[in-house]
């Protein structure tokens, strides 16, 4: 037998054990002829001081306005991208997240305190609370396999509790979305459809 060494045994990664609770969150799942949709940025929705909320381009700020949404008859929100993204790409500032990114991150500037994972989490409880569906934009690059697509999606579904995703079609087939039996009962919508 051979022994290994201290140094064959480094950490390489951390565990990370999510104790969130949900308080039993449950999708509001909305019929489709029934949705009321409101296309937002997480970021342009409270950044200007006409939003009047305290935590300014957060997914806190978009919980601040959760009653304004309520009050306007909307019980869907569909978020552009929210997760992690490099905001300057060869010298161009991208304020919208399209490109290349780390899709199974939250955007921490988007986060008001120390978490964008629980803030995002909270987020979508208090919409889910308020009866509002919570469905992201993703669009992924045209280099990303459809095997993380799906990873991705499934991710976001079962962590977040994410109520639908709006995709652009070309960089996956429908077909394999759609019959996906974890993604089956979710929205699933094209980037052209929405």
């Amino acid at each position: 037998h051979e022994i290994k060494t201290d140094e064959e045994h480094q950490v390489r990664g951390v565990l990370y054990v999510d104790d969130y609770d949900w308080e039993g969150d449950k999708r509001p799942c909305i019929p489709m002829h029934r949705v009321v949709a409101y296309s937002l940025h997480v970021r342009g929705f409270t950044k200007h001081s006409s939003s009047r909320v305290k935590n300014k381009g957060t997914f806190a700020g978009l919980m601040e306005k959760i009653p304004y949404m309520v009050e306007l008859g909307i019980n869907q929100i569909q978020c552009m991208p929210v997760y992690e993204f490099e905001e300057c790409v060869k010298g161009k500032i991208n304020y919208w997240g399209y490109g290349p990114a780390y899709y199974f991150a939250p955007k921490e500037a988007y986060a008001a305190g120390e978490s964008a994972v629980r803030e995002l989490k909270d987020m979508i409880k208090a919409c889910h609370k308020e009866g509002i569906e919570v469905v992201l934009e993703m669009p992924f690059a045209e280099n990303v396999s459809v095997y993380t697509v799906l990873e991705c999606l499934r991710f976001y579904m079962l962590e977040y509790h994410v109520d639908g995703f709006v995709i652009n079609p070309y960089s996956v087939p429908w077909e394999f979305l759609t019959e996906d039996p974890l993604l089956k009962d979710i929205k699933l919508m094209r980037k052209d459809d929405a």
